[in-house]
């Protein structure tokens, strides 16, 4: 019955992004296929799943049709970005992209941490600088977690750090150079160089575990089994991966820089008068004893993840960071690594879409370029304009033609 109040599809007019994929495909000679956008209560449905993991209830669907019918969708998708299970879906998203598992060591943690990072908006930069510099002990620092989730083994995370953040399998030159791509096993042991310090420890009182720096480098060149054992040094840090230099500042860049001093200015203004410390305390004490007695049920993801994310000690005292993997943090997530923007923008569309503009998702090389890479990079362009924020990023796409398309029924060649 809900569903019978809402009409036909009013789409949203053209972005910028539907006119950089339909010119591409016009210059490539594809013929899109002859599908209408989707009436709206396909799209009702669709944007829900997507955006917050769930379908529309009657009273939201009744809402969606009380509104005018031009802009209704874009109108939509505001609320559902802002809408609090948006977090819980999207931490789904980052913990099968980043490999994140409640079992490994500091996971519950780690996972906990990424659903507060989506909900605070938490540049997507700096939240992988954090994870791939922090030390510190399991589940009291969770960004440790990621580190300690493959036992800091740094072969494995060289190969894992190039091939999440950056979308590309350096991992295939750890016993030869790359049989398809540039990367030459050297390439990849200086990549191994920077987490040639980290140690993972557990104690064996305690069986309390992990991650701090020691003082030697343990990944040597050459390699195991290439030269006697003699002839194998220490090597030192080297990234691998180019970044792009630009005669003049473009447009993204400069957008960037002034998103994040309107940030800084932000936070230098002095607050507004607000309630007391002691008024706080009490409003808190008031909730959680509201909530001891089941008179304030908790809502959104699981109540171990929040659980987890209360017993968070931001302290990481006692444990030597890591300056390899800091200076490897900047360099992955430094706005002209191109490789960094266009991964996430590429699982994030293929999520959303279907299909990535390079597939397989994590396979970035020169003999597998993208379906369509001016629409790739005005997508990543506008994430790191935006500050890395997930939620730009998500409303670029599901705003989209592209998005809002029926599915092409199944053809068979005759």
């Amino acid at each position: 019955l809900a569903l019978a109040l809402i009409g036909f599809a009013v789409p949203l007019p053209a972005t910028d992004l539907d006119k950089i994929v339909d010119q591409e495909n016009r210059a490539s000679g594809v013929k899109q296929a002859a599908t209408p956008i989707v009436g709206d209560h396909v799209f009702l449905r669709r944007v829900y799943v997507d955006l917050i993991g769930r379908i529309p209830t009657e009273a939201e669907v009744r809402e969606f049709a009380s509104w005018p019918e031009q802009g209704r969708r874009e109108k939509l998708v505001d609320k559902l970005i802002a809408d609090e299970r948006f977090a819980d879906r999207w931490t789904i998203f980052y913990a099968d992209m980043l490999r994140l598992r409640s079992n490994a060591t500091g996971g519950p943690a780690l996972i906990a941490y990424v659903h507060n990072a989506v909900k605070t908006g938490m540049p997507y930069d700096e939240m992988c600088r954090r994870l791939i510099y922090t030390n510190g002990k399991a589940n009291k620092v969770p960004e440790a977690g990621f580190i300690l989730g493959d036992d800091a083994d740094p072969l494995a995370m060289a190969s894992i750090t190039s091939q999440v953040f950056m979308g590309v399998r350096i991992g295939c030159a750890q016993c030869h150079d790359h049989p398809f791509d540039v990367w030459k096993r050297r390439d990849f042991y200086d990549m191994a160089a920077y987490f040639g310090k980290t140690r993972r420890y557990e104690s064996q009182l305690t069986r309390v575990v992990y991650a701090t720096e020691g003082e030697q480098n343990t990944i040597l060149w050459p390699p195991e089994g290439s030269a006697p054992d003699a002839d194998r040094k220490p090597i030192p840090a080297k990234f691998p991966f180019g970044l792009t230099a630009f005669e003049k500042k473009p447009d993204y860049l400069a957008r960037l820089e002034n998103v994040r001093k309107a940030k800084e200015d932000a936070k230098a203004k002095p607050l507004a008068k607000g309630p007391s410390v002691d008024d706080l305390l009490n409003d808190t004490a008031d909730k959680v004893a509201k909530t001891a007695s089941g008179k304030l049920p908790e809502a959104g993801v699981t109540a171990e993840a929040k659980a987890d994310i209360r017993k968070i000690d931001p302290s990481a005292g006692g444990y030597r960071s890591s300056e390899l993997r800091e200076q490897l943090a900047k360099q992955v997530t430094d706005p002209r690594n191109r490789y960094f923007s266009r991964a996430l923008v590429n699982r994030v569309w293929k999520t959303l879409v279907g299909r990535g503009f390079v597939e397989p998702v994590d396979d970035f090389r020169a003999d597998n370029p993208p379906a369509h890479p001016k629409a790739l990079d005005y997508l990543a362009d506008e994430l790191v304009a935006s500050d890395y924020d997930l939620r730009t990023l998500v409303k670029l796409v599901v705003t989209s033609d592209a998005y809002q398309r029926d599915h092409a029924p199944e053809t068979t060649d005759e």
